[in-house]
């Protein structure tokens, strides 16, 4: 793959959830969504870079963000965290 094609798969790339961007239009840290939602901040961060967690850990986010977990598909795509 060339430098140009890998840029442009980089730049087009969906994210697999929408935790960072929620959690930033919250002005919230990482620090205090974990706090909020009762799990390790090193867990946000690795759920902000797409890898994917179990349903009680993605079910204390979306809580923690504001949402009922029926609106959990706001924070996690069909199929993109569980």
């Amino acid at each position: 793959m060339t430098a140009s094609v890998s840029n442009v798969l980089a730049v087009t790339r969906v994210p697999k959830n929408h935790v960072r961007r929620l959690r930033e239009e919250k002005c919230m840290t990482q620090i205090q969504l974990a706090d909020s939602a009762k799990v390790a901040r090193r867990t946000i961060y690795s759920v902000e870079k797409g890898n994917r967690c179990r349903r009680d850990i993605s079910r204390k986010i979306v809580l923690a963000l504001g949402f009922s977990f029926e609106q959990r598909e706001v924070v996690f795509p069909r199929g993109s965290s569980f």
